[in-house]
C-alpha cells in the first residue's frame, strides 16, 4: 500500500507533535480517536477542545466528539490561518522532510519515514515559546536526551547473530531512516 496523507496533531500547551501516515483520508478517525484514547490513558488527561478543518473526515466525527465531551472546533472554508499552529508545523514537517530526502540521496518511496522523522527530532528541540524547553521536556518534565540522535540517511550497521560460519559477517551494512516509536531505529538494507 502506498502511503500518501499524513495526519498532524500539535498540543496547544507543550507543542508535542505527532504525526500519522495514511493510505486513505478515511484513516483520520481511527487515528485520531486511537490518539485521545492514548492521551488519555497515557497522561490521565481529557482532551477539552479538538481544532480541525472542515474535511468530512472530521465531521463524520461528530458523535465521536460529543461521547467524549469534546468541543470541535472547525475552521471556516479557506482559512487555514485559524488552525495556525497546525498548518505552520504541517509545512514544516514537510519543509524538513524535503531537505532529509533531498541529503540523504534516498529514493522518494522513503518519504513517509522523512516525515516520521521530522516530528522525532522537533519535539526534542528547544523552543523559544517554551521558554527554550522541548515539546518533550514539557510533556514529561525532563529533558529528553539527545545522545542517540543520527543522521538521516547515514551508513550504519547491525550485528548478525548468528553466523553460519566462522568467517561469516558479523555485521550487516544499513541505511539509518528513521525513529519509530516502538523500537531505538529503523535501518533499511543496502
Amino acid at each position: 500500500m502506498e502511503i500518501v496523507f499524513f495526519l498532524t496533531i500539535v498540543d496547544d500547551y507543550t507543542r508535542c507533535t505527532l504525526v500519522f501516515l495514511m493510505t486513505h483520508k478515511s484513516e483520520t478517525q481511527h487515528f485520531l480517536e486511537s490518539f485521545i484514547t492514548f492521551a488519555q490513558n497515557q497522561f490521565q488527561a481529557s482532551i477539552t477542545i479538538i481544532r480541525v478543518d472542515n474535511g468530512l473526515k472530521f465531521i463524520s466525527m461528530r458523535n465521536f466528539f460529543l461521547k467524549k465531551n469534546i468541543e470541535c472546533q472547525r475552521t471556516c472554508v479557506y482559512t487555514p490561518q485559524q488552525n495556525g499552529v497546525v498548518e505552520r508545523k504541517h509545512k514544516h514537517i514537510l519543509n524538513t522532510a524535503r531537505a532529509l530526502i533531498f541529503q540523504s540521496h534516498l529514493p522518494l518511496e522513503f518519504w513517509g519515514q522523512c516525515v516520521l522523522t521530522v516530528p522525532y527530532i522537533i519535539n526534542r528541540l528547544s523552543l523559544f515559546l517554551l521558554k527554550n524547553k522541548s515539546p518533550l521536556e514539557m510533556l514529561y518534565n525532563r529533558p529528553p536526551s539527545l545522545s542517540h540522535l543520527k543522521t538521516f540517511g547515514c551508513l550504519c550497521y547491525a550485528t548478525v547473530v548468528s553466523p553460519k560460519k566462522k568467517f561469516d559477517l558479523h555485521a550487516q551494512q544499513y541505511i539509518f531512516i528513521g525513529y519509530p516509536l516502538n523500537k531505538k531505529y529503523i535501518n533499511y538494507l543496502i
